[in-house]
């Protein structure tokens, strides 16, 4: 009879050792998925920061083309009217 109760009890000792670890995982769980949920929020801002950047810089690379256009042409003009002068 005493060996059947502390079977019991050891039984139930390990059956709130292994409550606990459960709990203990389920905690680290929802952290875990609180965790990769503010990744993705991270993750979605800095794609949208990204693609602004990238706008921004389109922009930029257009106007260096459209000022780079214009100093040829001034280049050219300056060169017709230094040739002009020439004659």
């Amino acid at each position: 009879m005493d060996n059947k109760r502390n079977k019991i009890i050891m039984l139930e000792k390990k059956l709130d050792k292994e409550k606990a670890k459960a709990k203990h995982l389920e905690e680290k769980n929802r952290l875990l998925k609180y965790h990769n949920q503010m990744i993705d929020t991270n993750n979605n801002q800095l794609n949208m920061n990204n693609i602004l950047l990238l706008k921004k810089i389109r922009n930029r690379d257009e106007q260096i083309d459209q000022g780079s256009i214009y100093a040829r042409r001034i280049h050219h003009n300056a060169w017709q009217v230094g040739r002009d002068g020439a004659d």
